[in-house]
């Protein structure tokens, strides 16, 4: 009587809003340049649910900001990997003329200038 193996394959579907990394989850989140700027304050999914984080005055693109414990729980021991927040500022491809005049207002003065 010869019994034979099962081999199960797991396939991982892509995520909504998460890429994983181990046990840690990584989320894009896409900021307007005036929130980047002025600091803000946004809800954003998790595994469990909305957070919300606290997003400081000045953040940078591509800055990580880590919510511990909001990832995937660890297999063999106590505990879970973190969420990692990408921050993207957000740029619009269309402006109506409102916007543009604001935005030529703004590209000149010091502190919005980009320092060479």
């Amino acid at each position: 009587d010869d019994k034979g193996d099962i081999i199960v394959i797991f396939k991982e579907l892509p995520h909504e809003y998460f890429l994983r990394d181990g046990d840690n989850v990584i989320y894009n989140l896409n900021l307007s340049y005036p929130e980047a700027a002025l600091g803000t304050e946004v809800e954003i999914p998790t595994l469990n649910g909305r957070a919300k984080l606290k997003i400081d005055s000045g953040i940078q693109p591509g800055k990580y900001l880590k919510m511990r414990e909001k990832g995937i729980q660890h297999l063999n021991s106590h505990g879970s990997g973190d969420q990692l927040v990408k921050v993207n500022v957000y740029v619009p491809k269309k402006l109506n003329s409102k916007e543009k005049e604001l935005l030529k207002e703004l590209k000149d003065l010091p502190n919005i200038k980009v320092q060479a």
